[in-house]
């Protein structure tokens, strides 16, 4: 089975198997580009997750989402359930794929299936990704500082809240 085969074809929502190790080769091709684009815009060079490995994707308790083109993972985002709410862990896009619509497709989809409250953690200084959930009727919650010293804000989207991207 081709790589491509392995994903949906067409610009849709689909949950990837984030334990077969060609998908986790393709997630973490795909984050690695992401943020290091974001690592650029922050001028953070050190992003954990371009650190992961495949075999860390394939070990995570994380669920996967994905949005593929022409056979190719372009945009991802993971979540994860929490006692009283649905953390997003990871949202990346393709540099090439920016603008389209792929990363709000993805938090839309999230808001729409999560039961609870949805939190999101991302940097500071990190302007488009905030724009992108306030546009969604998230409010920040806190500051904080990550171990390797990102300086980073946490954002909260209660179900009443939800904006729906409009």
């Amino acid at each position: 089975m081709t790589t491509s085969a392995r994903f949906q074809q067409g610009p849709k929502i689909a949950v990837l198997n984030h334990r077969d190790p060609v998908v986790a080769q393709a997630i973490v091709a795909l984050q690695r580009r992401a943020y290091r684009a974001e690592a650029d815009l922050i001028g953070f060079p050190a992003l954990p997750p371009l650190r992961e490995s495949p075999a860390d994707i394939m070990a995570s308790a994380e669920i996967f989402l994905g949005i593929t083109s022409r056979g190719r993972l372009v945009a991802a985002i993971s979540t994860e359930p929490c006692t009283d709410s649905t953390a997003i862990c990871r949202l990346c896009v393709a540099p090439e794929c920016t603008r389209r619509g792929y990363a709000a497709g993805l938090v839309r989809h999230v808001l729409e299936e999560a039961p609870g409250e949805v939190v999101v953690s991302t940097a500071r200084d990190n302007i488009p990704a905030i724009a992108l959930y306030r546009k969604f009727g998230f409010e920040q919650e806190r500051e904080s500082t990550s171990g390797e010293g990102l300086a980073l804000v946490v954002l909260r989207c209660r179900g009443s809240d939800r904006a729906g991207g409009r």
